[in-house]
């Protein structure tokens, strides 16, 4: 519609003859370009730019006659508006997908400034100039209708018509090793054995084997049975710069006549009716100062009566001449992985089971010739020895016998469509084709704009050639063995780079930001471009003269994936050392700081911790950096005596405040709690008055990006259980809550786990159990993707008791299946162990198998599981013994239960101990135990364990000849468990008001 509106305006400028209409349509439809451009906040960008459109039209209309100044003043407003909104259309379509991603709601804010003054200059043009809208509207619509005869026969004009159009040509043998093409190889069979004749294009890149499936097809039986002896295969080689395509098939089939119209006719009578002609590697003559002459001599073959013609050809473009006969067959793309494989081990004969073999032929990038002339090299050669050459020299190595052509060497077959008039005669190419070398995972066309703009006809280009392909997903590619070879032969100049190190680094700085990864498809867009990004920093470190900027982008992806998991390790090494060897020490202490975070953290990472964060303290100290000295002593105080890392804590945090460094004022706090903790129960007021310290100093970030970080939703996680634990469970509920939403856009993925699996315990206990379980569910998830295994076997155990407490036995016992089948063959600690064990013991109990369950718990306790677990253990045993009748056992149990919930300052797991333990002592004791019980219940709102109270109370009332009192307890206890769903204790009740109301 915007088009429509822009061409009719510019018919009706040029009767006007109006050099400023000229101008308002000329911004109006690079306005409208740019719209088409943006990917992120689309549909607001070509709103705004089709009613910029609308206005543009209907002030090109109301020109004629209009010459007052106060028109002049307006319009003149109205286009500097008009070139506001270009200038900030082009700039935002120039960013990356994902930096557009990253600024989403700030560029839908603009985009609504923008529409809103465009509108207001309209307003003010027109009250100014006194348009009448009707009569304007009319004559938009009658220069519309006139226009569209114009339109249509214009576009008839442009419509391009359809095109129409004894033996040396010996048929090679079938390949001798042919995988992974039979759907293909199939399809083309399909085509040419139908009744009528055909034209059909292998295309492909280097070493895609387009040679291979067409002598496959040669020799398909269903082929050879329609065309017999007049299959005829002509290798175009020879023509390439020395012969016309003509001449090489003339000469194929004896054929001497120098004058082409004699050679034509000799040639059809060859080639008589019902004959398959295949024209192997056309590009030698196509893609020659002859492309003429090979075009006119398809279209000559193709005009045959009877003749099919089966052509392989480099690229991904078809030339003129032949009808090709649909559908098209798509270029050749790599083999997957298992015919790759089938293909290296047929030839090399080296076992499939080899470790390294995969990695060896992905990195190939399962490109035929490539895994072929591999194959040859193992069979003299160990496979962890290639993978070591091919680190080293690449495709260098992929060639045989003579490696002197297309089909011995990968670097012939490759330099052969470098060197095409294809990519020679288009500027830039070969460097565009450098530049995506640089990317394994490819590029969105709009990315290309940002760092090579004037790459549209040079990108055309690779794809016609397939030296560039479009993944599944629409990015432009390059295969593995023509990246390393460009990289090699034709690596992009600093200067060419420089551009694409620019966008790739400021990918590295927006990402790093703390909220940078909250919008819901930041995520997707930022793993679409990681390994992007870790590429372009090795080969910058390699090849840049100044690295600094290159280390600085690194140093926000190390950070990235301290922060989130996304990347890998491997670049915090390489970083270091091309730091330290630039001189670069704040750079270097930042990597060797997170470096000790991380070996800290994880056995799987390398290194000392405490030396690494030595090593960061010196630099720092160095470059005088007090924000990364207070960094590396909090580190370093894990490896001091409970008393000197009390004193380092508040010498930092007394640094921190001194340059009001707020964030690590909370950070010292925590730390400082953290040493407090180890202490036991003595230091925990200390310890807690530490994290609501570290709370406030970080609150008093409110309202700054700093705030918005995960780091203060994990201070909330782990202040919460403190107010748990005193009995503060509606604070401890908003603080868990507000923990898991922080923590979540700063993708803190076990930390998560851990606030959901708290939270959802006191759910549970509240008797929102469906809420509950879907936390559960999620920890489980969580720790999943996070690798915590010690996290995901104490989810179970919870998300197993609250499945059981809803009478959903079967779902407890798939969510114990589930999790033993993700984690097989994975070797799990002691308390994993014992947790899965008394999960289904747990499990167990519930069906009513007492002997199961307590030998479940035998084995758990046989497994030493750690203190925080043992409450848990023998208030489990408690219920075991019970359910026996071994009442005075079962006491005994809840009592030890209770005491140690008390020893860990539990306040709710006490209350739960001290409500069972109710159930099983005389009444006089039980009642004197419920008095204080049942009202911090009631404050709790532990509503199941309250209703269990109640209707103990109630069966002690009526046992006391206190009926009224009795049936008002139990309905209560019945209210409350309908309530919640839980449906054996509304069993219970219900049947006790029944005898009792009998």
């Amino acid at each position: 519609m915007a088009a429509l509106s822009l061409g009719i305006a510019a018919h009706t400028a040029n009767i006007v003859g109006e050099g400023v209409s000229t101008s308002v349509l000329g911004v109006a439809r690079i306005i409208a370009e740019c719209a088409q451009k943006v990917r992120v906040n689309h549909s607001a960008a070509v709103a705004l730019s089709d009613r910029i459109s609308n206005f543009a039209a209907v002030v090109t209309t109301g020109l004629d006659g209009v010459h007052a100044q106060t028109w002049q003043d307006a319009l003149q407003n109205f286009t500097k508006t008009l070139y506001e909104t270009r200038d900030a259309l082009e700039a935002l379509q120039r960013r990356s997908y994902l930096v557009q991603l990253l600024h989403r709601d700030r560029d839908a804010e603009e985009l609504q400034q923008l529409t809103q003054k465009v509108q207001d200059a309209f307003s003010v043009l027109t009250m100014s100039a006194n348009i009448e809208v009707q009569k304007q509207l009319t004559a938009f619509n009658e220069q519309r209708a006139a226009a569209a005869p114009q339109v249509a026969e214009a576009l008839t004009l442009t419509t391009p018509a359809s095109d129409t159009s004894s033996t040396n040509a010996r048929i090679p043998p079938h390949p001798q090793r042919y995988f992974g093409r039979a759907s293909e190889t199939q399809k083309v069979v399909d085509i040419l054995t139908t009744p009528a004749p055909a034209h059909v294009a292998i295309l492909g890149g280097p070493g895609m084997g387009k040679t291979s499936v067409a002598l496959a097809v040669l020799h398909d039986p269903d082929v050879v049975k329609r065309y017999n002896s007049q299959r005829f295969f002509i290798a175009c080689d020879a023509a390439e710069g020395f012969s016309t395509l003509l001449r090489t098939v003339c000469v194929t089939f004896g054929i001497t006549a120098s004058n082409p119209s004699t050679a034509q006719k000799q040639l059809a009578a060859k080639l008589a009716s019902g004959s398959l002609l295949v024209l192997d590697n056309l590009e030698s003559a196509w893609d020659s100062p002859r492309r003429q002459e090979a075009e006119e001599t398809l279209g000559f073959l193709a005009g045959l009566e009877g003749l099919s013609l089966l052509v392989t050809m480099r690229g991904s473009e078809r030339p003129y001449g032949p009808a090709w006969t649909t559908p098209h067959l798509a270029p050749l793309a790599p083999l997957d992985n298992e015919a790759a494989l089938q293909l290296f081990v047929s030839i090399s004969d080296a076992g499939d089971d080899e470790p390294e073999l995969p990695a060896l032929v992905e990195a190939l990038g399962n490109v035929p010739l490539a895994v072929t002339l591999m194959a040859y090299l193992a069979q003299y050669e160990s496979i962890s020895t290639l993978r070591a050459r091919w680190d080293d020299i690449k495709t260098a190595m992929l060639t045989r016998s003579h490696g002197s052509d297309r089909l011995t060497s990968v670097d012939v077959s490759i330099e052969l469509s470098i060197s095409s008039s294809r990519i020679t005669q288009v500027p830039g190419a070969l460097e565009s084709l450098g530049l995506l070398a640089l990317l394994p995972q490819g590029v969105e066309d709009c990315d290309t704009a940002v760092w090579a703009p004037s790459s549209g006809a040079a990108v055309s280009a690779l794809l016609r050639t397939c030296l560039a392909y479009r993944t599944g997903t629409g990015r432009i590619s390059v295969l593995a063995p023509i990246r390393e070879f460009v990289l090699s032969r034709h690596p992009p100049s600093e200067t060419d780079a420089a551009p694409l190190y620019a966008h790739y680094f400021s990918i590295a700085d927006a990402v790093s930001q703390d909220d940078a990864l909250a919008a819901p498809d930041a995520v997707p867009a930022l793993l679409a471009e990681v390994d992007n990004i870790y590429a372009v920093l090795a080969y910058a470190f390699d090849h840049l003269s100044d690295p600094s900027p290159a280390v600085q982008a690194a140093v926000r992806m190390v950070l990235l994936f301290c922060r989130v998991g996304i990347g890998a390790f491997d670049l915090l090494p390489r970083t270091l050392s091309v730091a330290k060897r630039a001189g670069l020490d704040d750079a270097a202490a930042d990597l060797l700081f997170r470096w000790a975070g991380l070996a800290e953290d994880s056995p799987r990472i390398s290194g000392n911790s405490e030396e690494l964060a030595k090593e960061a303290m010196t630099l720092y100290t160095k470059t005088g950096n007090v924000g990364g000295m207070v960094d590396a002593s909090l580190i370093l105080t894990h490896y001091l005596s409970m008393e000197e890392a009390d004193k380092r804590c508040e010498e930092m945090r007394a640094l921190a405040e001194s340059v009001g460094d707020w964030r690590r004022v909370a950070l010292c706090c925590h730390h400082l709690a953290v040493s407090l903790e180890s202490a036991g129960r003595p230091r925990r007021a200390d310890a807690f008055a530490a994290r609501q310290r570290a709370v406030d100093a970080l609150r008093t970030l409110e309202g700054t990006p700093a705030s918005q970080s995960a780091l203060l939703g994990i201070l909330l996680y782990r202040v919460a259980p403190y107010h748990a634990d005193a009995g503060d469970l509606k604070t401890a509920i908003a603080q868990w809550e507000e923990a898991i939403v922080r923590m979540e856009a700063g993708r803190r993925r076990a930390a998560v786990a851990d606030a959901c699996v708290m939270l959802g315990a006191i759910l549970w206990y509240q008797g929102e159990t469906k809420r509950a379980v879907e936390l559960l569910e999620k920890a489980l998830v969580d720790y999943t993707g996070s690798g915590r295994t010690r996290g995901q076997s104490w989810a179970l155990r919870m998300l197993v008791v609250t499945l059981l407490d809803a009478d959903d036995g079967s779902a407890a016992q798939i969510a114990v299946e589930n999790y033993e089948r993700a984690l097989e063959g994975v070797t799990l600690t002691p308390y994993e162990r014992a947790t899965v064990i008394f999960a289904k013991g747990e499990i167990a109990l519930w069906r009513g198998d007492i002997e199961d369950a307590w030998t479940a718990l035998m084995v758990a306790r046989s497994f030493k599981p750690i203190r925080c677990a043992e409450g848990d253990m023998v208030e489990f045993a408690g219920r075991v013994q019970e359910a026996t009748g071994n009442i005075d056992d079962a006491a005994a149990q809840y009592t030890a239960a209770a005491l140690v919930f008390y020893n860990d300052d539990a306040q709710p797991l006490i209350v739960v101990a001290l409500v069972r333990l109710s159930q099983v002592l005389d009444d006089e004791t039980a009642e004197c135990l419920l008095a204080p019980v049942i009202p911090v219940l009631h404050r709790f709102a532990f509503r199941p364990m309250l209703a269990a109270a109640l209707l103990h109370s109630a069966s002690i009332e009526d046992r006391r000849g206190r009926r009224e009192v009795a049936l008002r307890r139990a309905r209560c206890a019945l209210r409350l468990s309908k309530a919640v769903g839980h449906r054996r204790q509304c069993k219970t009740a219900e049947t006790r008001l029944e005898q009792w109301t009998s």
